[in-house]
């Protein structure tokens, strides 16, 4: 039987959460309302590639903010404490008309589409393209790239709990560009950890504040799954990484091969973007038959506000969902032919798999040569000793690895992403005048900002010079501190200095050892750093 479309009603998007977050101003979200243009169907994250990494295992980084208002107006937004020492981003040229994924040392992966850039009066980006990128996942490099870490909601100040942070831009002969909301730029992030509680977050510059997004930023692909190579492979260089990508976007195009409908069960027609779902939009006339027990006809009475297509993996099935305010409905089905469309339908696939396969053996016998030619320049190991040292090695990375997922982004707009949980400050009860000496002179520290650093919870407290008339902490846990005083020196107090610390009627008298000497590198500010 033929069943009638569903109704679909694409004038009427419901308000997103982001939309009731920024709705303060209630005439400017009616405005922003009635101009939201909702793609006709949102499709699900296909993130994939290989490669192999040893990534050190890090916890998650708690980031806590508190400095007094008076100190905010006389400092920047974002503040490198030590500018030289600063974390640079990589800069990778890309042809902005071709689909590119990029391997960030450690193990992040960024995807993207070809058209994924806008000029400043919002034109298609052709030609080379520079695209800068940098991540933030220890204490050290968020205190280094002096990015704030507080969230308000409802009033309340709250503080960022991290499992990874990160930037990204681009760039055209100096002229900053924009994202293109038809071909967004997807990111896999490493993070060490594995707990979906994470929230989505977007650093607004010019409000300067953290916006929420209803991103889910979840991925539960495992690191070591996802990038592991056979165990008689050579280590991954970065050539195979990239025709592995290439084979593994282009396995994604493979054509379906058409099939006639059931004359006893229902189907209908959707829209479907050629971009997304190039094996069924090469065909026309596809109609979805319904392969699910539990369909209810009724349902192709309501008028849905929006739809999505999933495609599940290993078959070719879909999950469509209709989607209104208060009700989604989902049914699973196939791509299928009437009588009169079949015998069209199935010279289209001869050809499209011919082209296909031919595309797909080449990039396959490309990645066997480029493997056996670095297979053939490994040195064989000169002793048993070597031997067992190269396999422990690559146990200790498989082991490191098991120990990552990705935390995956869709950028929406170039600049600062984070994935965080917001929480309140910690509960140590005890709470100080904190007075800040130079180790070396005696002489008390007028300071800028003076973080709290907590080990065991890899935290960081921020501390406006007023803030240290309260200073709070745990004595419970190793406590260590970064100061930068207002002629912009840098000190530190190692877990030893605070716990040796003298305090006495209600204040604490702690020394600071100053840095001595110009420091021009992360790694040298890095090693200063250490507690």
């Amino acid at each position: 039987m033929v069943m009638k479309n569903f109704k679909i009603n694409k004038n009427q998007q419901p308000l997103s959460d982001a939309d009731i977050a920024r709705g303060k101003d209630f005439g400017k979200l009616v405005q922003a309302y009635k101009a939201a243009k909702v793609p006709f169907y949102k499709s699900p994250k296909q993130w994939m590639g290989a490669s192999s990494v040893l990534v050190a295992s890090v916890a998650a980084v708690l980031i806590f903010s508190k400095i007094n208002s008076a100190d905010q107006t006389s400092r920047p937004f974002i503040s490198p404490p030590v500018a030289s020492a600063d974390i640079q981003s990589t800069v990778y040229v890309l042809n902005a008309q071709a689909d590119s994924t990029i391997n960030y040392p450690g193990g992040s992966k960024i995807h993207v589409p070809a058209n994924a850039f806008l000029d400043k009066n919002g034109k298609i980006v052709t030609g080379k393209v520079d695209l800068h990128y940098r991540e933030f996942k220890k204490v050290d490099e968020v205190f280094l790239a002096g990015i704030p870490m507080t969230y308000d909601s409802a009033g309340e100040q709250f503080h960022f709990e991290t499992a990874g942070m990160m930037e990204i831009t681009a760039s055209q002969n100096g002229e900053g560009l924009k994202t293109n909301p038809a071909a967004l730029v997807k990111i896999d992030m490493v993070s060490a950890n594995k707990e979906d509680r994470f929230n989505t977050y977007y650093l607004d510059t010019i409000e300067k504040k953290w916006k929420y997004t209803t991103q889910c930023n979840f991925n539960n692909a495992n690191v070591a799954d996802s990038n592991s190579a056979p165990a008689t492979s050579p280590l991954p260089v970065k050539e195979i990484k990239q025709i592995q990508n290439e084979i593994v976007q282009l396995e994604k195009q493979k054509p379906n091969k058409p099939k006639k409908r059931d004359t006893g069960k229902p189907r209908f027609s959707i829209k479907v973007d050629p971009s997304e779902f190039p094996e069924i939009a090469i065909y026309k006339g596809v109609k979805f038959q319904v392969e699910d027990s539990s369909y209810r006809p009724d349902k192709a009475d309501i008028t849905w506000a929006d739809i999505e297509l999933k495609r599940l993996p290993g078959n070719n099935r879909y999950q469509i969902t209709f989607i209104n305010p208060n009700e989604k409905y989902r049914v699973i089905a196939v791509p299928v032919f009437d009588n009169k469309d079949y015998a069209a339908a199935t010279k289209i696939y001869g050809q499209k798999f011919e082209t296909y396969e031919t595309a797909l053996n080449k990039k396959k016998a490309g990645e066997a040569a480029l493997a056996a030619k670095l297979k053939a320049k490994e040195e064989a190991p000169k002793s048993e000793n070597d031997k067992i040292t190269a396999a422990q090695k690559r146990a200790n990375d498989q082991w490191a690895q098991a120990e990552l997922v990705y935390r995956s982004f869709q950028v929406s707009d170039f600049g600062y992403w984070n994935s965080d949980h917001p929480c309140r400050l910690p509960a140590g009860n005890n709470m100080v005048k904190l007075n800040l000496t130079d180790a070396k002179t005696g002489q008390h520290l007028n300071i800028s900002v003076c973080y709290l650093v907590e080990k065991e919870r890899n935290a960081l407290f921020a501390y406006g010079p007023k803030g240290l008339e309260r200073f709070r902490f745990d004595a419970g846990k190793e406590n260590g501190v970064w100061v930068m005083t207002t002629d912009n020196r840098l000190g530190v107090a190692k877990y030893s200095d605070f716990k040796s610390a003298t305090t006495k009627g209600g204040e604490m008298e702690l020394q600071l050892t100053m840095m001595n000497k110009t420091l021009k590198t992360t790694q040298e500010v890095k090693q200063y750093l250490e507690l």
